[in-house]
């Protein structure tokens, strides 16, 4: 018999890829700081333990259960500089204008009435119209295209809140699925965010199938839920009609909050603040009346809400079919640039929420393959797609 050719793996496409690169001259270089010459620095926030300044806050939910309206609700509450809705207060900042990015609502029939329920100094809301690009042609808006914009923009009004309703809308041409594409598009913009020392707070929807964990409800890829540094989730009171328990599903940060309740209430606008003048000394606000009647939605908050876990509400369980199927979704995603070991599987697979049990029934279903491979000094096994997968 002849002598069976080598089998090129990835690992030697990888070595013979660094071999050529010194052989080339590459001069890059990894950049590192010593731990000891680093300041620390006590971490800022708009509203404590929800939402960090200079960093991405997302807020998860499905469609009609007033996220946009309640991210209005904490805007119009910085505008003015009033508590937080559990009574709290952010950290000093003599900042209070507050820059939104909405794909969803107009800007004159939705948004600036509900800002007006809310009690928002109008003076300090400023809604994104338009991108002026080089060629002097108007274009939407997208992060990965127009940061040095958004710069420019947050540079000259030095906002202490950037909304974004809903960020799919602005991440430009990407495949929000693939983590590599998002962690590449939303690094840059936390660092903005870090800089300028802004709040960023990005609406994010959920998928409508009910699935294991709430971080992994979150639509496109996992780095969403990975990247912020805090998750807000929004979810139907289980127990009470008509009302909604906003809590805080992922932080690093702080520990997590009590939940709070909250209605949407609908409201008849008929005058607008023209002047808020300083009730501490006696000058009351003036009104005057609008054009016409404006019917709106303004949220009231109705205090803790014990009893209801956000988190275990978003991540209903599944029949044990569609666990299954969900599982087979999972291990193509997982293993289709090749074979990967059976750890890292079942790593990524408790993160996604899904147990050992159920990824070996939806193993056996696809006819993945278990090898044993010599990597270095150490056998281990690995898992990977047969041909027709």
């Amino acid at each position: 018999m002849g002598k069976r050719s080598k089998v090129f793996t990835a690992q030697d496409a990888q070595a013979e890829m660094a071999k050529a690169a010194v052989e080339e001259g590459d001069k890059s270089q990894l950049l590192v700081d010593r731990a000891c010459d680093i300041t620390p620095v006590r971490l800022r926030w708009v509203w404590p333990s929800w939402v960090p300044k200079g960093k991405i806050t997302l807020e998860a939910g499905k469609p009609e259960i007033g996220k946009s309206t309640l991210l209005l609700d904490l805007a119009a509450r910085l505008t003015r500089r009033a508590p937080m809705p559990d009574g709290s207060r952010g950290d000093p900042d003599d900042r209070c204008d507050v820059l939104i990015f909405s794909a969803e609502d107009t800007a004159n029939d939705t948004i600036v009435p509900r800002l007006i329920a809310a009690n928002a100094r109008m003076e300090h809301v400023y809604l994104e119209r338009t991108v002026i690009d080089k060629n002097g042609m108007a274009k939407g808006f997208n992060l990965r295209d127009d940061l040095v914009a958004l710069e420019r923009k947050v540079r000259e009004l030095r906002p202490i809140l950037v909304i974004f309703d809903p960020l799919s809308a602005y991440v430009g041409r990407i495949d929000a699925h693939r983590e590599t594409e998002v962690r590449q598009l939303l690094r840059p913009f936390g660092a903005l965010a870090a800089e300028y020392d802004f709040a960023v707070i990005a609406i994010v929807h959920v998928n409508k199938a009910k699935d294991f964990s709430a971080l992994m409800r979150i639509l496109g890829s996992v780095a969403f839920g990975a990247t912020a540094r805090s998750v807000i989730g929004v979810v139907p009171d289980p127990d009470v009609e008509r009302q909604y328990v906003a809590g805080v599903i992922k932080t690093n940060l702080a520990v997590k909050p009590p939940a709070l309740a909250y209605q949407i209430e609908a409201i008849t606008l008929a005058e607008k603040v023209v002047d808020w003048g300083d009730p501490e000394e006696g000058v009351w606000p003036e009104y005057e009346p609008l054009l016409e009647e404006i019917s709106t939605t303004r949220l009231a908050w109705r205090g803790e809400r014990t009893g209801v876990n956000v988190e275990e509400v978003m991540s209903q369980e599944l029949e044990p079919a569609a666990r299954v199927a969900q599982a087979e979704t999972f291990l193509k995603e997982e293993l289709k640039a090749g074979a990967v070991p059976q750890t890292q599987v079942e790593t990524h697979g408790k993160a996604a929420g899904l147990s050992m049990i159920t990824l070996n029934r939806a193993k056996k279903h696809l006819g993945v393959t278990s090898l044993k491979v010599r990597r270095g000094d150490k056998d281990l096994w690995v898992w990977a797609l047969s041909r027709g997968n």
